[in-house]
């Protein structure tokens, strides 16, 4: 399911790995959507801001705790990294015990899935906190039977030899380039992190390889009919750029991922 994008405040948690290259997931929210983060957890770097330790940013501060995060009224915690495995640090379940503790929703791009741990599910249902696992896919998807062919727009689609290279940040950088010419453009997430910044569409690398090619045409045809019935579109993170048609596919898309069991209430894309 897609989580509703809009009103969180996330306290970034990236204890020992706030930087360039190893907070992905908090670096691309502080990029994009920096009215999002209220800080960022990372004793190495308290006292500093987000632009001073990542050159981008701005004045976001970074705490040395969850204690300290907490003072900046987030309503939210963030698994701010996206490792290879996508594994949690043990050293990172008391802050996040706490931060369930203390109210907040958890949102995370993992492979290791937050709400299905028994001790974090557990303290979410008592303190009816909303575990938003992104990277959890559909719960069923059928093959692809070619719809993509049919789209009328133009769809960039970016590739890349690692995982971690810019594929997704290079699409969203287009985006935002047509939009200030004018254009009306959609990016498609098809990673836990573009979900998270875009707010809908399936983390691909979570999916069963024969169910990948549908969700793709899914995305593309929703985003192409959005994009004609609007102007034009743009879709990305897999990466792909379209221009394209109208809302009725994109509502039932969405329909179909508030099925899924992923974010919340609301679609994702990347």
């Amino acid at each position: 399911m897609t989580p509703k994008k809009g009103g969180e405040r996330f306290l970034a948690l990236c204890e020992n790995q706030f930087g360039p290259t190893t907070s992905k997931t908090a670096n691309a929210c502080i990029r994009y959507t920096p009215e999002r983060v209220v800080a960022v957890i990372d004793s190495r770097h308290a006292g500093r801001t987000a632009a001073e330790v990542l050159g981008f940013g701005g004045d976001i501060p970074v705490v040395a705790s969850l204690a300290e995060g907490l003072r900046r009224k987030p309503n939210a915690l963030l698994i701010g990294i996206a490792p290879q495995g996508g594994s949690l640090p043990d050293e990172w379940r008391a802050m996040i015990r706490g931060a369930i503790e203390h109210g907040l929703a958890i949102w995370s791009g993992l492979h290791f899935f937050i709400g299905d741990d028994p001790e974090f599910a557990e303290l979410a249902k008592k303190h009816k906190v909303k575990i938003h696992d992104l990277r959890r896919p559909p719960a069923a998807l059928p093959v692809a039977m070619g719809r993509a062919r049919s789209v009328e727009s133009t769809i960039i689609l970016s590739v890349g030899t690692d995982c971690n290279i810019g594929k997704m940040t290079a699409q969203l950088q287009v985006r935002d380039a047509l939009r200030e010419a004018g254009e009306r453009v959609a990016f498609a997430a098809t990673g836990q992190t573009g979900i998270l910044v875009e707010g809908w569409g399936t983390a691909v690398d979570a999916v069963v390889a024969d169910f990948i090619a549908r969700d793709d045409q899914q995305q593309s045809v929703a985003e192409d009919s959005a994009a004609h019935r609007d102007d034009s579109s743009a879709r990305g993170d897999r990466r792909s750029t379209a221009a394209g048609t109208g809302d009725r596919d994109r509502a039932e898309y969405v329909r179909s991922l508030r099925c899924k069991g992923a974010r919340g209430d609301r679609p994702h894309r990347r």
